[in-house]
């Protein structure tokens, strides 16, 4: 990484701002374009597309967090943090009263063999996606320009942000969520308690490649994450 505090941006640039806009652009136009099928393979091309453009506007293997002789201690810290993560998803969609909440009606649809393909590919490739776009390319790029907590907030920010659409779909599959958002505000209120939400799992992601100087460690933790919602989801929807 940059050691060079004065060659750092000291406020955020035109630069900064359209690298934010096109990511969530993309995200938003790729929603309806791309089939839900296909969004695990073109989410992971976008994203090391996003890793090269970073690396040629001059972040580092270190800002992008692709050293390998990082990855041990990124997979240490990623099943560190995965493994109470999963664990609380599970305990928190037990119990009848919360069970509504993790319902959702698109989970129920897999079948034997897509079961298998939606736990072990679609679902750790779409993390591995996310991740090479926000935790490698944009925060390796905000990196190489700003301090580590203005690249973790841009990032955590595009992340939030990128989770609009999937808001308004899951507000939609979970009759459990949609009751509770229609109390105050309706679909709007999924949108932004949603947005809060992710930006903040954005942060803990950041943090943890910061951490470890990997992104192996984000990627498994948040494919955990993904598969602990997936398989709650199936077990909470009628």
């Amino acid at each position: 990484m940059n050691n060079d505090s004065g060659a750092r941006a000291a406020a955020w640039t035109g630069g900064d701002v359209a690298v934010v806009a096109v990511v969530v652009a993309y995200g938003t136009i790729s929603a309806f374009v791309v089939p839900e099928r296909w969004q695990a393979l073109t989410g992971t091309a976008a994203g090391a597309i996003a890793v090269a453009l970073a690396s040629a506007g001059g972040a580092s293997a270190t800002e992008l967090g692709l050293r390998v002789d990082s990855a041990g201690d990124g997979l240490r810290v990623g099943l560190a943090a995965a493994a109470p993560v999963a664990c609380a998803v599970a305990i928190a969609s037990a119990p009848a009263r919360t069970r509504h909440l993790f319902s959702d009606e698109r989970a129920t649809t897999p079948r034997g063999r897509d079961v298998a393909y939606h736990g072990l590919l679609r679902i750790p490739l779409n993390a591995f996606g996310e991740e090479l776009l926000f935790r490698s390319a944009v925060l390796g790029f905000m990196l190489h320009r700003h301090r580590p907590a203005r690249a973790l907030i841009a990032s955590s920010a595009a992340f939030g942000i990128w989770h609009v659409i999937p808001a308004l779909r899951s507000h939609d599959a979970n009759p459990g969520v949609a009751r509770l958002a229609n109390r105050a505000g309706g679909r709007i209120t999924t949108a932004a308690t949603t947005v809060v939400l992710t930006g903040l799992a954005g942060s803990a992601f950041a943090w943890l490649r910061l951490r470890s100087r990997s992104i192996v460690a984000p990627v498994v933790a948040h494919a955990a994450v993904n598969l602990a919602g997936f398989l709650a989801a199936r077990r909470s929807t009628p």
